[in-house]
Parts: structure tokens; C-alpha cells; sequence
């Protein structure tokens, strides 16, 4: 489930968002892809969610340009959610 999602607000703040693991088992996401209308990400290495846990995705890992998120899970570089157009499902 997504629990929460900050699209890149400003040119100088990054995006993020938080998946939640709402089932009673751990899952990986190794492999799995983040995506817009051009470019994917396959998620690479390890990266599991507990069960009742939570994951925060970020496109900068660095708290002074991510809107000031700590705790970042992952970090992605080469997609950009459109503001307008992508969605996350």
C-alpha cells in the first residue's frame, strides 16, 4: 500500500514516497520496477519489507534536497515522476 507520496515540489527538492507492507508475511521487492510513460527501475539487491513495516523510496538519499526525509530505504536516480502525468500503483 502507498502511504504516502511527495512528487519533486520544486526543481531543488527531490521526490519521494512510502510503501507499507499491510500483510502478515515479510516481501521482497528485489527485482520489482519503478516506472513512468519512458524509463524504468528494476530494483536491485536485497530490499524487503517486513510485515507491517514500511519502505521509503527516494530519488535523493541526501535530507537537504529530499524535502528533508530521513530514514531513506532506497534510493533511485534514473527515473523522474512526472508531477502531472505519472502515477504510482
Amino acid at each position: 500500500m502507498i502511504t504516502e507520496i511527495m512528487p519533486a515540489p520544486s526543481v531543488t527538492t527531490s521526490e519521494w514516497f512510502e510503501l507499507k507492507n499491510v500483510t502478515a508475511v515479510s516481501l521482497s521487492l528485489t527485482d520489482c520496477t519503478i516506472a513512468d510513460e519512458v524509463t524504468q527501475h528494476i530494483i536491485a539487491g536485497e530490499l524487503t519489507v517486513a510485515a507491517g513495516g514500511r519502505v521509503l523510496f527516494a530519488r535523493d538519499g541526501n535530507s537537504a534536497s529530499n524535502g528533508g526525509i530521513t530514514g531513506v530505504d532506497y534510493v533511485y536516480s534514473d527515473i523522474i515522476l512526472n508531477n502531472t502525468g505519472d502515477s504510482i500503483a
